[in-house]
């Protein structure tokens, strides 16, 4: 679990890390984001619609999850905010190394006069989340353990690591395909979410046709993207 507290001066602060985020995990429990109930004497945050944007280490993919907020009375002075149940986090977990994240409250209220005023609050620089390989569960002991403790946390370590595997397995293998209009391939999905590069319905077509020949008598399939 990792627990980041967003200050009053707009920086996020990391306050507690009790186990390490493994790539490709799942689950919300492991980011919890804190916030004083008033910010600069004047706005309650808890009127706020929490936003975390983040982009990861590698592919410099981006992306967003709407925060839940799960108590809000943490700590008396407190709202915590959770990833939002039933998300599929494996997006944010993807790739092994430190993600940047930043913060984004916003509302949107209107004046005594029927205009409009949003209020914007964001993090002044991002903060890092990092996410192990799953090999990290395979270090070596510390040599100063006995052999039967040493013996007792390699085989834990290896359940562990079994286990992150089987989730990495459970959410990415395919499981349906699905025509993505947008960039016009199908793709194959795993609960729900797209893997891999898909293949073209251009492409397709092609191979159909050559495969088949070009006469329309010879049992040819022509796809079209509209």
């Amino acid at each position: 679990m990792n627990t980041y507290l967003f200050q009053n001066d707009n920086t996020i602060l990391l306050t507690e890390s009790t186990s390490g985020i493994v790539e490709k995990s799942n689950s919300i429990d492991a980011l919890r984001i804190i916030v004083p109930k008033l910010y600069d004497e004047t706005y309650e945050m808890a009127t706020f619609d929490g936003i975390l944007e983040y982009i990861l280490p590698i592919s410099k993919s981006n992306g967003m999850y709407q925060l839940t907020l799960a108590d809000e009375n943490y700590k008396e002075d407190y709202l915590l905010y959770t990833l939002p149940e039933g998300t599929m986090t494996t997006a944010l977990t993807a790739e092994v190394g430190e993600v940047q994240f930043s913060l984004h409250f916003v509302k949107a209220e209107l004046d005594q006069d029927g205009n409009t005023i949003e209020r914007v609050r964001q993090s002044v620089a991002p903060a890092i989340l990092k996410i192990l390989p799953v090999a990290s569960w395979l270090s070596p002991s510390d040599a100063a353990l006995t052999s039967i403790a040493s013996l007792y946390l390699e085989n834990k370590k290896a359940i562990l690591a079994l286990a992150e595997l089987a989730n990495i397995i459970n959410t990415s293998k395919g499981d349906d395909l699905h025509l993505n209009i947008e960039d016009g391939k199908i793709k194959l999905t795993a609960n729900g979410t797209e893997i891999g590069d898909g293949i073209s319905i251009e492409a397709l077509n092609q191979e159909l046709v050559l495969a088949g020949g070009s006469s329309p008598d010879n049992g040819n399939i022509s796809i079209q993207q509209i």
